[in-house]
């Protein structure tokens, strides 16, 4: 992938991955991503080939990944997985985690059996519960986000606080503690707010 600009407009272009097309249905991602384009969860996208598997979003400066265990990222995220589990859309097709495991299995046994000790042994067990849990269970199927691995996820931290007036300067008469420099706002997780900000204040 890489970043490119037109004019003074800058774009990222992804491209696929080698031997990608038999483990990701590009057709199904598309229609994912044109939903959360609609939906405002993705106002990155512009145009995917679906054929080839290329994408071209728009760039955004001063993104960041999420920290998981920073309580504030972990609600953002969480928020944005609700919404996106709460739409009321039919995509014309279902991702069964379980069976798209399977399908990577047979494409890493062409090589031989899988060896990693116990591996099957887990399988078959993982298998029981899912199939017994349908059986229990009406879940209500929904859309959903396949691959929450963090940097799949793009954060930005919102806002500079900059002063626009400080009547504590000595030209106002006061003790001259003002905070020169814009400040950037930073994540926190141990008050009710997603960011905070240092300011020096007169004593």
């Amino acid at each position: 992938s890489f970043r490119f600009k037109v004019f003074n407009n800058e774009y990222v272009y992804r491209h696929p991955g080698e031997n990608t097309k038999e483990i990701i249905n590009r057709e199904h991602e598309k229609k994912c991503i044109e939903i959360a384009k609609q939906y405002n969860i993705d106002p990155t996208y512009l145009t995917m080939d679906s054929s080839e598997g290329w994408k071209i979003s728009k760039y955004i400066d001063g993104i960041r990944e999420p920290v998981y265990h920073n309580l504030n990222d972990d609600r953002r995220i969480i928020d944005v997985l609700r919404r996106l589990h709460s739409l009321d859309v039919d995509v014309g097709f279902i991702f069964n985690p379980f069976k798209e495991t399977l399908k990577l299995e047979k494409l890493i046994e062409r090589n031989g059996k899988i060896n990693i000790n116990g591996y099957y042994e887990l399988r078959d067990k993982i298998k029981k519960i899912y199939e017994d849990d349908l059986k229990t269970y009406n879940y209500k199927k929904s859309l959903c986000h396949c691959d929450t691995y963090a940097p799949n996820w793009m954060l930005t931290d919102e806002g500079v606080y900059e002063e626009v007036f400080n009547s504590d300067k000595d030209i106002y008469g006061g003790w001259n503690q003002y905070n020169g420099a814009p400040l950037q706002s930073f994540p926190i997780d141990n008050w009710d707010t997603p960011y905070a900000i240092c300011i020096k204040l007169g004593s």
